[in-house]
């Protein structure tokens, strides 16, 4: 091949690059740049903070870096890097992701059916195995009303073991609303894979790129946690 015809073929390959680059939203430039054609956080951080990737030995996902600093909880690994945990606050907090392994036969209804069957009987009567998935909500403009949550994700499969929907109902009913915390209602389903009245119950992860490993995502609060929970790899 002449140099001519290695200089022309040099620009169709240009030309059709910037060509690509061209319809592609700023934003979407943006997010090339930066982060390149890999993995990528699900949503906007929170005013005053960036994403950054965090790699772990065993599991990796996009945590915020906010210029003030309080708004932050880093997570530290354990040492066999199954567990990454935050810092426990002084109300007695802290946000925990647990890895596990499984048999690549096993279902993730099979696995959280295990989980399920260590709940005591009263436990089981008032509890249920539930899509942890919460359906994402849109503005009349077409963005997305974004809250930090598990949404429905490509190759994520998510289970939670929560309060059934009617015992919910027939509390929120008694109280007029929500009763809060230490109202005797915390941990309806056990401390596993329990939480407080107002928390998210801890959900279970499951990921058909790791058929041998499944997530155990820890409870939060309503503010969420200040990772980008849909950008989870394991």
């Amino acid at each position: 091949m002449s140099h001519k015809t290695l200089v022309y073929v040099a620009l169709v390959i240009a030309s059709f690059a910037l060509a690509s680059l061209s319809v592609l939203h700023a934003e979407d430039i943006r997010k090339l740049l930066t982060y390149g054609l890999g993995d990528r956080p699900t949503h906007e951080p929170y005013k005053g903070c960036h994403w950054v990737k965090e790699n772990f030995s065993m599991i990796h996902l996009f945590g915020q870096v906010c210029a003030d600093a309080s708004m932050q909880s880093p997570l530290s690994e354990s040492t066999d890097g199954t567990t990454l945990q935050t810092q426990t606050t002084k109300y007695g907090y802290s946000f925990k992701l647990h890895l596990f392994s499984k048999e690549v036969s096993q279902g993730p209804l099979d696995v959280v059916k295990g989980w399920y069957a260590k709940l005591t009987p009263n436990e089981q009567k008032v509890c249920e195995i539930q899509n942890a998935d919460e359906p994402l909500q849109y503005f009349n403009d077409g963005k997305p009303n974004w809250t930090e949550g598990p949404h429905p994700t490509a190759h994520k499969t998510r289970y939670e073991i929560a309060v059934k929907p009617e015992i919910v109902q027939q509390i929120s009913d008694k109280y007029g609303g929500d009763p809060g915390s230490g109202s005797g209602y915390d941990y309806i389903c056990g401390r596993t894979v329990g939480t407080t009245w107002s928390g998210h119950p801890p959900y279970f992860e499951f990921d058909d790129r790791s058929p041998d490993k499944y997530l155990m995502v820890g409870t939060y609060g309503q503010e969420g946690p200040m990772i980008d929970l849909n950008s989870i790899r394991f």
